[in-house]
């Protein structure tokens, strides 16, 4: 039982302490290059991780056989698409664990953490939007392409959130419920509808009540697992091309992200020592992730963040001319002059390159925003058609106000 209570923490997430304090400090080595990425610096850092936090108090048992697994890195991924973590376990216990069953709890972590990830990009998004929007207020023609960026982000949270909460509570508890109960009783099938603000000790005492020799167990076990991975749409058969629109729409996510970091980054790199390079978010590494969902959400928030600097960036001009006139005005001379603004870049080239820059930001919004929704109508096109009810469910909860309804394409 602890070992299913670990996998159920660690690789299914069940941690939220543990997840946060991972991702935060893995977060920065995942960014970069895969191939650049050595398997004993994540395990140092996991180390960090399990001293640091809550679960040092776990049982070393456990602890130690926590692990990190790098899956096979292609051209443009990042360590994000091949970092996992892994459970070893020995025998008599990989009778059940085998590595079959493992392979399933590698998939459903992999699913599990991109939806993690997209909810770590959009609230560092939402948290630098909160402390500088107030700072500008002032700044004439941004405010509107901030709201933009705020509305696409909100429908990205809400799309991340809602399938978390599918997940948790429609997907793994109730397969749970049911898992236990064919290995058990009813009455514990009855106690799992509250299992969220039960503690596990309580659960395991139902559990060692087992019914019931090895191969029930096992074969339960499967179930289980087979039933999260359908209800979470990762099996073939499930809906046509689900899968992929979910992996589609995270992608999505963080490309919202990204493209802002490179705007931002060649901007301030690039730009005026290269003499303006053009951008293009849909060569290179972009393109190879544009079927990606969860790179979008990730790139609009990156966008969010060109905005915010290029708004600060004129705030700190109009400061610096403020502090300027008031001082020559102390002098007994003139505030400003024309060679003034023309320095600071409020006129002349400097000004018109800046304009320039806001207006490939605007286009990457519009595009990255446009591609969002048309995925996630496609999404929700599948899953109302899909025979499974709880992926009907699903898309009630994505769509329950019938906002996106005007914007499915028609039927052919």
């Amino acid at each position: 039982m602890d070992h299913l209570n670990a996998l159920r923490k660690y690789l299914l997430l069940g941690q939220g302490d543990f997840v946060q304090h991972l991702m935060n400090l893995i977060g920065p080595t995942l960014d970069q290059p895969a191939n650049t990425i050595f398997r004993h610096n994540l395990t140092g850092t996991l180390e960090t991780v399990i001293r640091g936090g809550l679960i040092h108090h776990d049982n070393p048992d456990i602890l130690k056989r926590l692990d990190v697994r790098l899956l096979e890195a292609s051209k443009y991924e990042t360590g994000w698409d091949v970092f996992s973590l892994d459970y070893h376990v020995d025998l008599p216990i990989r009778t059940i664990l085998n590595s079959a069953t493992m392979h399933k709890y590698l998939r459903l972590f992999n699913f599990l953490w991109r939806l993690k990830r997209a909810e770590h990009a959009l609230e560092a998004g939402w948290k630098r939007q909160m402390t500088t929007a107030h700072a500008l207020r002032g700044v004439h023609g941004i405010a509107n392409d901030l709201h933009s960026c705020c509305v696409t982000c909100g429908e990205m949270v809400h799309f991340v959130y809602q399938m978390q909460y599918y997940m948790v509570f429609e997907a793994s508890v109730n397969i749970l419920k049911n898992f236990l109960y064919s290995v058990h009783s009813a009455k514990l099938a009855l106690f799992l509808d509250d299992v969220l603000e039960c503690s596990w000790d309580e659960l395991a005492r139902y559990v060692e009540q087992r019914r019931g020799d090895l191969d029930d167990l096992i074969a339960a076990h499967n179930t289980y697992l087979d039933n999260i991975l359908k209800k979470a749409l990762l099996v073939s058969g499930t809906a046509e091309n689900v899968q992929a629109q979910f992996i589609g729409l995270f992608e999505i996510i963080f490309k919202f992200r990204k493209a802002q970091r490179v705007i931002l980054c060649f901007l301030v790199f690039f730009r005026r020592e290269n003499g303006g390079l053009p951008i293009s978010f849909m060569s290179g590494q972009s393109r190879a992730l544009s079927p990606q969902l969860v790179t979008f959400i990730h790139c609009c928030l990156l966008l969010q963040d060109a905005l915010y600097d290029h708004g600060c960036r004129h705030v700190e001009r109009r400061a610096r001319l403020s502090q300027k006139a008031y001082q020559r005005t102390l002098q007994g001379k003139w505030g400003l002059t024309e060679d003034d603004e023309y320095d600071e870049g409020l006129v002349g080239e400097l000004a018109e390159e800046d304009e320039r820059e806001l207006e490939e930001i605007r286009g990457s919004v519009a595009t990255i925003s446009k591609q969002f929704r048309k995925s996630l109508c496609t999404l929700l096109k599948s899953l109302s058609h899909n025979q499974d009810m709880n992926a009907k469910s699903l898309a009630v909860r994505l769509n329950y106000n019938e906002h996106y309804l005007e914007q499915q394409p028609p039927e052919q």
